[in-house]
């Protein structure tokens, strides 16, 4: 080869080569580009792993539990977050109330618990699974769990029911009845009074709708039992003293009228005890009694009249053949005279029929 011959050619090569280079500058660039995408998306994968990592156990940001954020805290940091926010609630005075009587317990004795254990339980489960595109959202598009719960605070009825029934125990109170005593030629009349029970179901119920609402005070249903007898039941006592043929009337307890009456004799005795007025008859007519026995020599009955035997009026007991009376007969007044019945004068026997009702109490002692 001459050297007119070598020289264009070395510069042919050269030139080669230069264009062999522009060739593979992008093929280079791209190669670059790939491996720091790889590179980056491999730092990328690596935290997005680094961050599912760290909030392993843990609730997912955004997540709020009785209106508390809990996001990134383990399950038992969330129940002491929860709880610490409801103690007071859980802790709170509890009253109750009735005619100005109060009685105090609290929350807890109530059996105050939260379901919140079992919440933050099913909010950490609901939130496993994830994929790995979830995390990358939360870790890098900054993603929230928007995970809201509600947790309820609730109440053991056993123990509500054990709280009204101490209360109960202390005010259930049996009704009084007035009642009568005699001393001697006096009587007197105790009083009555009400009783009370506490509507027990209905108190533990209204307590429990309380304890779930508004949490007020809660007023005491109690129902007041009245008493069968009252004191009105003696306010009309006829008190008859047979040892010495007295009857005396007693008006709300207090003396008001006395007779001098006949009492059955021996054969046919005033019975004692205690009875009432049954019936009051105006001019009775008298009918015989014992048609077979003493009254056989009488008639069947002896209309009103001044031959009647019952004289002008007569008030029965409610016991047999029994009765006060008039009769004409003034004679054997103050004496054992009668076949059982109390005979008063004419006069007398209207003042008593004036004065008592139907009802009025008598108390017969021998």
């Amino acid at each position: 080869m001459t050297e007119e011959q070598t020289a264009p050619d070395v510069a042919d090569g050269a030139d080669n080569c230069k264009k062999t280079a522009r060739r593979r500058w992008p093929l280079v660039t791209a190669l670059v580009v790939l491996f720091a995408l790889f590179t980056a998306g491999g730092a990328a994968a690596g935290a997005t792993i680094g961050y599912a990592d760290s909030l392993s156990g843990r609730l997912l940001p955004g997540t709020t539990i009785a209106g508390l954020d809990v996001g990134g805290q383990t399950g038992d940091e969330a129940l002491e977050t929860v709880q610490d926010a409801l103690s007071d609630q859980l802790s709170r005075r509890i009253v109750v109330r009735w005619q100005g009587q109060r009685w105090q317990t609290k929350a807890r004795k109530l059996g105050a618990h939260t379901n919140a254990r079992d919440i933050i339980a099913e909010v950490a489960a609901s939130q496993q699974g994830l994929t790995w595109q979830d995390w990358a959202r939360l870790r890098w598009l900054g993603d929230r769990a928007d995970t809201s719960a509600v947790v309820d605070v609730d109440y053991r009825r056993r123990a509500v029911r054990r709280f009204i029934a101490s209360i109960a125990d202390e005010l259930d109170l049996e009704p009084t009845d007035a009642t009568m005593s005699v001393d001697g030629r006096e009587i007197s009349i105790g009083p009555s009074a009400v009783g009370y029970q506490v509507r027990r179901r209905n108190a533990v119920d209204a307590l429990l709708d309380s304890l779930r609402g508004d949490g007020g005070a809660v007023s005491l249903r109690v129902r007041t039992l009245q008493p069968e007898v009252l004191e009105e039941a003696f306010a009309q006592v006829l008190l008859l003293d047979q040892s010495d043929h007295r009857l005396t009337l007693f008006l709300d307890g207090v003396r008001a009228s006395q007779w001098i009456v006949a009492t059955g004799t021996g054969d046919y005795p005033t019975p004692p005890g205690q009875y009432h007025v049954e019936l009051k008859r105006y001019m009775p007519t008298w009918v015989n009694p014992a048609p077979d026995g003493w009254g056989k020599d009488m008639p069947d009955s002896i209309p009103p009249g001044p031959k009647n035997p019952l004289g002008v009026r007569a008030l029965n007991w409610n016991a047999p053949a029994i009765r006060f009376h008039g009769t004409q007969a003034i004679d054997s007044l103050g004496t054992d005279a009668s076949h059982g019945c109390v005979r008063m004068s004419n006069k007398d026997v209207i003042e008593l029929y004036d004065l008592v009702d139907v009802g009025a109490v008598i108390v017969s002692q021998s």
